[in-house]
């Protein structure tokens, strides 16, 4: 039996309570126990909890701690892993902006690994395209994958010339986890609507709660569930915006369990999250630009009807006209990269709402659960994993002798053949 590939895995880690952790926790462990034998993991994790013991049974690999924040994320230390654990592939899970400096010729140079970079993208420019500073780092790479097929569209639309470097994977939801149960509200006789999500600039939780407000002025006997951090490290004020728009006798929750935060090593426990789904009778995911949307995926998982923008990441997930929320307008919120944020329109969102308001329970139910079949069929886990492993044998198989500058000099090698000098060439033109 030949030795097992040794993978590096470098992202938010897989305790963490952040879309990127809880990527890493599946797509490692789906490894693992796919593919016995196959693998020697080990996982650099962004915002590792430092006195949080680790499962054995859910994280059957080592998992380093890595330097978090500003200007690089610690480049030194990810070198320094690199060069003593010594990968046959690394991948890494991040923002663009976050890890330029890993594409860079200079920060490892000679190395004997490829790399593949997992890359979200929640937005485009108002070219259609990805910022042109992008344009030399994705060409640089060994290998992307993109989280939906629109995304991989911009880029290869963006870099052409790195088209056959670039592949979609999408996430997954653990639809065993994730999955239809008895509802554990205490009042069976209101409609529960709620939006979870991180507290960031991303969730419109107020365009969300602007749409409410619309909701229960016809629909009185509906309850709004926000389910998110309104303490610490946040974008909106929650309390402020709910007084606003005079929803505070219709709120049924604002935080987290136990007040906990939204943050690395902070999270609630998955069978928590779990139980806030089976809260609702109705999910939306109201966004400023999404690469993939995991609670809308977890929630129609959970057999909850939902919503969301029809914009970047989630658009591949409204599986249904119904579960469109239109986009009214477009606006630049950055002007450093300008990419173009939806304002979802309010009224229409409001009027979807209403529209599922009105049906009975158990035509919503019907509705929740025609979610959860696409969900099982297009983004379950057990189909993703087979993916993963598909990409990486891919891209060691090719690439795996130092990456792509090391594979271009060995084709450029091969096709030279005998090296002809200058002064050769001008004696063969006298001569003729």
């Amino acid at each position: 039996m030949s030795n097992p590939l040794r993978l590096a895995w470098f992202s938010d880690s897989p305790m963490a309570g952040t879309g990127y952790g809880t990527v890493a926790r599946n797509v490692l462990l789906g490894l693992h126990y796919a593919y016995p034998g196959e693998y020697d993991i080990r996982c650099l994790g962004i915002g590792q909890p430092l006195y949080i013991p680790a499962d054995p049974g859910l994280y059957p690999y080592p998992i380093d701690v890595h330097p978090q924040g500003n200007p690089d994320y610690g480049r030194n230390n990810l070198r320094a892993w690199l060069q003593w654990w010594k990968p046959d592939v690394l991948v890494v899970n991040n923002d663009i902006y976050e890890t330029v400096y890993i594409s860079d010729p200079e920060y490892l140079p000679g190395r004997p690994f490829p790399i593949i970079h997992y890359t979200p993208l929640d937005s485009v420019m108002p070219d259609g395209l990805i910022p042109e500073s992008w344009h030399g780092i994705i060409a640089r790479r060994d290998w992307t994958v993109l989280y939906q097929e629109w995304s991989r569209g911009v880029f290869a639309q963006s870099v052409p010339e790195a088209e056959d470097r670039m592949s979609v994977i999408p996430h997954g939801v653990d639809t065993r986890l994730f999955s239809p149960g008895i509802s554990t509200r205490g009042d069976p006789d209101t409609i529960a609507v709620g939006m979870v999500g991180k507290n960031q600039l991303r969730k419109d939780f107020p365009a969300f709660l602007a749409a409410m407000r619309l909701v229960i002025d016809e629909c009185p006997e509906v309850a709004v569930y926000i389910h998110t951090s309104w303490r610490g490290n946040i974008t909106h004020n929650i309390p402020d915006l709910v007084a606003a728009y005079g929803l505070k006798e219709h709120i049924l929750e604002i935080e987290f369990p136990g007040g906990r935060q939204c943050a690395n090593g902070d999270a609630i426990m998955l069978g928590e999250l779990l139980d806030v789904y089976h809260k609702l009778d109705i999910h939306v995911l109201a966004h400023q630009g999404e690469a993939w949307g995991l609670p809308h995926g977890e929630a129609m998982a959970s057999g909850v009807p939902a919503l969301s923008t029809d914009w970047a990441g989630t658009r591949e997930q409204n599986f249904f006209d119904w579960q469109k929320l239109p986009v009214k307008g477009l606006r630049v919120t950055h002007p450093a990269i300008p990419f173009l944020r939806p304002l979802t329109d309010i009224e229409e969102m409001a009027s979807s709402i209403i529209d599922l308001c009105k049906m009975t329970h158990k035509q919503r139910v019907a509705l929740g659960m025609k979610c959860r079949k696409q969900v099982e069929a297009r983004y379950s886990w057990e189909s993703i994993i087979p993916q993963w492993h598909a990409v990486i044998q891919q891209v060691v198989g090719k690439y795996g002798a130092g990456g792509l500058a090391a594979w271009e000099r060995r084709q450029t090698k091969e096709k030279r053949g005998w090296k002809v000098r200058p002064e050769d060439v001008r004696r063969l033109e006298m001569e003729a």
